[in-house]
């Protein structure tokens, strides 16, 4: 009985870092990506004003697209929101969605950061 609960508790625990590193994928390299962070939302994203709130308290300007945009479906987005970092070339440096968009905001501004640095 022991013995199947932890395996059942491994399993589980196993599952919550896969999705956890799927959230965080760096993504695909796409043509078109504009510098800087992107947002791609929808009408009735329920967590995408408190992302929209938490970037702007941090200072990370943002540049919204629909998810419905042919660049998203590019970039492969399955789930609102979902943010990109794009160097100046246009290089996705770093990719969050969902919760992660609003409790990686630091690593999100660093990322910002460092495809801008400060001349």
């Amino acid at each position: 009985m022991i013995v199947r609960l932890l395996v059942v508790l491994a399993v589980l625990g196993l599952a919550w870092l896969a999705v956890g590193r799927w959230e965080r994928r760096q993504g695909a390299q796409v043509m078109g990506v504009s510098p800087g962070v992107t947002m791609f939302t929808t009408d009735d994203c329920r967590i995408c004003p408190l992302a929209m709130e938490t970037l702007a308290g941090a200072g990370v300007p943002v540049t919204l697209r629909s998810a419905l945009d042919p660049l998203a479906e590019a970039l492969a987005v399955r789930s609102v929101p979902t943010l990109v970092v794009a160097d100046g070339q246009g290089h996705v440096t770093m990719r969050r969605s969902g919760r992660t968009v609003i409790t990686d905001v630091r690593s999100i501004a660093a990322a910002l950061a460092a495809a801008f640095p400060a001349a």
